[in-house]
């Protein structure tokens, strides 16, 4: 069981709880002003302490502090992730000057794990970008559009080609099988397309390139609740229906997983949406996460009931080795639960974004001390890519 250390935030905690508890009293009024008042930021400290001693865990850091925020972390293989940031060296120190800096000062990295990160030779990529791809020792990243499209170069690191994906692929599969008739594989990259999207009309996501797909509920229905879960097969069409509940996964909460070379989908809209998967998350101590293959096959993990339970969005899940490795924005913390149904924590701080390597190990993500750390780009402490081992010996500082 992870035991309690009792630092000082804690015990600010446990006054917020004892005012929270008698918050119809006039003292408890007194002490909400006293706490507004003379502790500054004063709900990170309430949350930033949540009592538990983390397990040690490996943990790299990039050394140069290149802020990553937004970025998104994409594993190009078990030991390599590619992303886009600012440069420390051309980082200026200051608040005031970092917000003033604009997409064109970022740089893709590339970074080989306990290696100094590298700007990657991309003068001419688009910034900044979503559409930055990683998988199978492939990248993917764009560097001009037009009437025509988004141009593109894709391929493995070092040998990528310029291609045009919505003029050559995208536009014609819409024409042809209907609006969304296309999309990115996150396994390498690749466009897939859906040829039975006009006629099932519904919404999907796609496992590796030649797999299948995953259906949802129909387009124009966002209600998690309406959906049916099917996998799709890609050559005769045929549906294998899951024993999944609509209100348990939603399309938008759907991702590839390269070390379950399958899907992981779950309804993180859950209690925006005032919807619970599960009314007893407590009494059973499971919010279901899933993984899919194309095969038909699923597997139900349990993310524990705690703290965290009180607003499922603001928890980010990945699947991996050991279980669910999850960050957890109130903390912020971020944890890991596996078969003994209990998180135990990782690390504290923000990591926003987790992503898992290949074979499960590694989760890299968005990290930095506390929220108050992470309102820098870099420097002082302020957001940077980060990886934890989660396979290396718990013993090992």
């Amino acid at each position: 069981m992870i035991k309690s250390d009792r630092r000082p935030g804690g015990h600010i905690k446990h006054l917020w709880r004892w005012v929270r508890h008698n918050k119809g009293s006039a003292v408890a009024w007194a002490c909400i002003g006293a706490l507004v008042i003379w502790v500054p930021d004063w709900k990170y400290l309430l949350q930033s302490d949540t009592g538990d001693v983390p397990h040690k865990f490996y943990v790299a850091d990039t050394l140069s502090g290149v802020g990553s925020i937004g970025s998104g972390i994409n594993w190009v293989d078990n030991e390599r992730i590619f992303y886009w940031g600012y440069n420390a060296e051309r980082v200026p120190k200051t608040r005031e000057a970092q917000n003033q800096l604009s997409a064109k000062g970022m740089d893709l990295f590339l970074w080989t794990i306990d290696s100094p990160e590298q700007v990657y030779p991309a003068e001419n990529w688009m910034r900044p970008s979503v559409a930055l791809c990683a998988g199978s020792g492939i990248i993917s990243y764009p560097i001009k559009s037009n009437e025509d499209g988004v141009y593109f170069y894709q391929g493995p690191v070092g040998k990528e080609k310029e291609i045009e994906i919505f003029k050559r692929m995208v536009r014609p599969a819409n024409e042809k099988y209907g609006f969304n008739a296309a999309a990115t594989s996150y396994a390498d990259c690749s466009i897939v397309v859906n040829e039975y999207n006009k006629k099932l009309n519904r919404r999907w996501k796609p496992f590796a390139p030649g797999e299948g797909f995953l259906l949802f509920g129909d387009y124009g229905d966002d209600d998690p609740r309406n959906a049916r879960l099917d996998v799709l097969h890609p050559e005769n069409g045929e549906l294998i229906h899951l024993d999944i509940s609509g209100s348990e996964a939603w399309h938008g909460c759907t991702r590839y997983n390269p070390f379950l070379k399958g899907l992981m989908t779950w309804n993180c809209m859950g209690y925006t949406m005032h919807i619970s998967p599960d009314d007893n998350w407590k009494k059973t101590n499971c919010y279901a996460i899933w993984a899919v293959w194309p095969d038909g096959r699923s597997r139900k993990y349990c993310l524990p009931f705690g703290e965290w339970s009180m607003h499922s969005a603001d928890i980010s899940p990945v699947i991996t080795a050991k279980g669910i490795f999850f960050f957890w924005s109130g903390g912020p913390a971020s944890y890991f639960a596996g078969d003994d149904g209990i998180a135990h924590l990782v690390r504290r701080g923000v990591f926003q974004e987790p992503a898992v390597s290949p074979d499960g190990c590694k989760v890299a993500g968005n990290y930095a001390k506390s929220w108050i750390d992470a309102r820098w780009i870099t420097g002082n402490g302020g957001q940077h890519a980060a990886v934890i081992d989660l396979c290396a010996d718990p013993g090992q500082d």
